[in-house]
């Protein structure tokens, strides 16, 4: 049987989300969490404390962790809030609370509500509604920053530029 060497086996459609190749593209296994909705390839993804990954402009809520350093080398969460587990000890900045006196091995860890951070890119079209998915992102790269997916009424800080870029994600405009 012969083939005809004129059809048309596929179409590539360019979404101009890569601005260039001078940069290795690297990509990673992630986990983006339940309650995202439909994402596009190119949503910029922020980490949150567990590890998990929402759009990025996503609000973190102001919380406090009281743990208990009594045991040397280990942090044991007394209690927290809020209570659904999205402040890590090790992402919080230790200051003491000015209506709470700690105990000799007790210290409260407080979190200032605000965005969360960078972290890659959506490589693929994903329903992250009703369940977490484990997907790929792109964690380098050269990127065109107008193609990027972002939160609702959320813009790109130059901040977030800075944090991508010591990340291995470089974002620029494409010209003309």
């Amino acid at each position: 049987m012969s083939k005809k060497l004129s059809e048309t086996i596929a179409e590539i459609n360019y979404d101009h989300l890569v601005y260039s190749n001078d940069e290795n593209i690297i990509t990673a296994g992630i986990v983006v969490a339940a309650g995202q909705g439909e994402l596009k390839r190119g949503t910029a993804l922020a980490k949150t404390a567990d590890n998990r990954l929402v759009i990025l402009g996503t609000e973190r809520e102001a919380g406090y962790v009281k743990v208990d350093s009594s045991t040397p080398g280990a942090l044991k969460v007394v209690e927290s809030s809020p209570a659904s587990g999205e402040i890590a000890v090790a992402s919080v900045t230790p200051v003491v609370d000015d209506d709470y006196t700690p105990a000799a091995n007790d210290y409260v860890l407080l979190q200032e509500a605000g965005f969360y951070e960078p972290d890659c890119i959506l490589c693929d079209d994903i329903d992250a509604t009703t369940e977490d998915v484990d997907t790929v992102g792109y964690i380098k790269g050269h990127f065109n920053k107008d193609s990027l997916i972002l939160a609702e009424d959320y813009t790109l800080t130059e901040n977030d530029k800075d944090i991508f870029r010591t990340k291995g994600i470089l974002l620029s405009t494409i010209q003309g």
